[in-house]
C-alpha cells in the first residue's frame, strides 16, 4: 500500500533537524500551519539578494542551491527530500543568502514566523533547532577557513620559493 500524501508529509517531516523533538500535535499543527507548493524543474523558488519571509521543506524532488562569484553562479548543495531552506528567514529580514531552483518537479512545504507564532511552543522548538542548525554550520564553516589558511603552511610545495623555512626546534 502507498503512502497518502499527509503520511508522506509527516515522515518527511521526521528527517528535518529543524523539527527535530516535536511532538505528534506539535508535528500536526505545523501541516496544519504549512503551505504545500508545486515547482516545476527550472523553477526559480528563492533568488539570492531578494526579501523573503518563508522557509521550506522538501517533500519531493530535488533542488540546486547557488550564490553568485564574480558573476558566475556557483553551486553550493543539492537539497533533497527532508531538507530545509531559508530558515534564515525564520530568525531575521535580511536578504536572502542564496538562490535555490528546482532541479526536477517537486513537493514543498512553506512556512514562516507569522503562521509559526501562532503555535508559540512550536515556534521556541523551531527556532531553537535553527539556532543549534547555525551554530553547527557556523562551526564548519570556522573549520574550513582555518583548514585553508593553514594549507599552505602544511604542504611545502604550496609555499613560493621566498618562503623561509619552517624553524626547527633543538
Amino acid at each position: 500500500m502507498q503512502d497518502g500524501p499527509s503520511q508522506l508529509l509527516r515522515k518527511t517531516l521526521k528527517l528535518v533537524s529543524i523539527f527535530e523533538g516535536l511532538t505528534e500535535a506539535e508535528g500536526a499543527a505545523f501541516l496544519r500551519l504549512a503551505r504545500r507548493q508545486e515547482v516545476r524543474a527550472d523553477d526559480v523558488v528563492v533568488r539570492e539578494g531578494e526579501r523573503g519571509d518563508d522557509a521550506y521543506i522538501v517533500v519531493r524532488g530535488h533542488l540546486r542551491v547557488s550564490k553568485r562569484h564574480a558573476g558566475v553562479a556557483v553551486e553550493l548543495a543539492t537539497l533533497a527530500p527532508g531538507d530545509a531552506f531559508g530558515e534564515l528567514s525564520i530568525i531575521d529580514d535580511g536578504p536572502r543568502s542564496a538562490t535555490v531552483n528546482a532541479q526536477t518537479d517537486a513537493t514543498l512545504l512553506r512556512f514562516n514566523r507569522e503562521s509559526l507564532g501562532l503555535q508559540p511552543t512550536l515556534l521556541l522548538k523551531v527556532v531553537t533547532n535553527i539556532a543549534r542548525l547555525l551554530a553547527k554550520r557556523l562551526r564548519e564553516a570556522n573549520q574550513r577557513t582555518l583548514d585553508a589558511s593553514l594549507a599552505p603552511h602544511n604542504n611545502p610545495a604550496a609555499r613560493d620559493d621566498t618562503s623561509p623555512p619552517p624553524l626547527e626546534d633543538g
